[in-house]
């Protein structure tokens, strides 16, 4: 039985931007693109009225031009909690990132206008928050394995290797695609993700929302003044 398509509700203010991605939507027939808002405001009205699969918002459009995504993913998730998120902007920033990770945990993205090169790069990263998962840009990721931890940082305590697997779990990456990319087993990215939820600590839960966690001590731990 064929799979329905993946309903989106798309919100950005950049015309040219907005036509360019309705156009590539509309090319794949995987997703069925609801409508186009060009604002927070009507953006939210959209939401209520398709309830789609996914939100594709920029991070920064009217009325006030600083956080308006972060605003609609919040308010999309309470309208529907099946609802993913991706949040598409000109700007890497690690607290907005952890911000959006805090939305309810789960099914968001962060990725990057400039990096996504290709229209399967965009589906894949459509397909994965639809299902649940957390996909982010690994520009970002790759600015945030630079920052040096301070000896009071919660991240501290990893090893070289747990911050490795860390980092592609802040990717969205599962313990089979960790271990495909670090060319090691899987018995040792398990091992590897124990540790990490045990020195952070983050034991309790179902494993899911402790990957969530693990994501937001990082990008806390990277963002000044921000705090896990």
């Amino acid at each position: 039985m064929p799979r329905a398509p993946i309903t989106i509700v798309v919100a950005e203010d950049s015309a040219i931007f907005a036509r360019g991605l309705a156009e590539l939507l509309n090319a794949m027939p995987e997703v069925t693109l609801c409508e186009v808002a060009t604002d927070r405001d009507t953006a939210l009205v959209a939401i209520q009225r398709h309830s789609p699969d996914v939100v594709i918002t920029d991070l920064r459009m009217p009325p006030t031009g600083t956080d308006e995504g972060l605003q609609v993913a919040r308010r999309a998730r309470s309208i529907s909690r099946k609802t993913g998120i991706i949040v598409f902007s000109q700007f890497a920033e690690p607290a907005v990132a952890a911000a959006l990770l805090d939305v309810d945990g789960g099914a968001v993205g962060y990725l990057l206008k400039d990096r996504v090169g290709e229209p399967t790069d965009l589906l894949d990263a459509i397909i994965r928050v639809q299902a649940g998962g957390i996909v982010l840009d690994p520009a970002l990721v790759d600015a945030l394995v630079a920052h040096q931890y301070p000896a009071d940082d919660p991240l501290a305590p990893l090893t070289a290797a747990e911050r490795d697997v860390l980092r592609l779990m802040a990717q969205g990456y599962g313990n089979d695609g960790i271990a495909d990319r670090l060319s090691v087993g899987r018995s040792a990215v398990e091992k590897h993700v124990t540790a990490v939820f045990r020195k952070l600590p983050i034991e309790g839960g179902p494993e899911s929302n402790r990957r969530v966690r693990a994501t937001l001590y990082y990008l806390t731990s990277a963002s000044p003044g921000a705090s896990a």
